[in-house]
């Protein structure tokens, strides 16, 4: 379930990450101009097609439209994970309490209504965002107290740098 992305962007930005090509290089079909890159952009195609993958957008969805395509890919396809991509509120404003409650709102919903009743297993993308030290990465999660507090758990994906790698020995 994808709250930015159209379906057909997602397959262009997927099958640039599965060639390592720039998405506008996939995008103006620039990669015709070499058989070899014809030819890995064509895998990256037929992988995409043969993968148990469903991709869909959800801009403007209601809790309940929401819940009733997670049921009808469910029963259709016989899906066991749901990927949220990603948390966000509908509404913004300079308080952030209304955005808070929003995004606690959808966490819990995601949570026990998703994974908890269609016993499906789930992961939801959030933004993070720079603070002064909360965490161990000084990062977190935009409305955090919402989603932290309804999350059964909660990973940040840090990107390490040169030096953190050769100190965890390439790890």
């Amino acid at each position: 379930l994808d709250s930015e992305l159209s379906t057909d962007t997602f397959i262009t930005r997927l099958i640039a990450s599965l060639t390592g090509y720039k998405v506008r290089y996939i995008r103006t079909c620039k990669y015709k101009e070499s058989p070899q890159a014809t030819e890995k952009v064509e895998q990256a195609i037929k992988d995409i097609k043969e993968a148990k993958l469903i991709h869909k957008y959800i801009v403007g969805f209601s809790e309940a439209e929401l819940l009733n395509e997670i049921k009808r890919v469910k029963i259709q396809y016989g899906i066991s994970l749901v990927v949220y991509d990603y948390l966000k509120a509908d509404t913004i404003t300079n308080e952030g309490q209304q955005e808070r409650l929003q995004l606690a709102h959808l966490t819990n919903m995601l949570k026990n209504q998703v994974c908890g009743d269609m016993n499906l297993a789930g992961l939801c993308l959030c933004q993070t965002s720079p603070t002064s030290g909360t965490t161990e990465q000084g990062y977190r999660a935009f409305g955090s107290s919402g989603i932290e507090m309804f999350s059964s758990t909660t990973i940040y994906l840090i990107r390490k740098t040169d030096e953190e790698i050769e100190d965890d020995l390439g790890i």
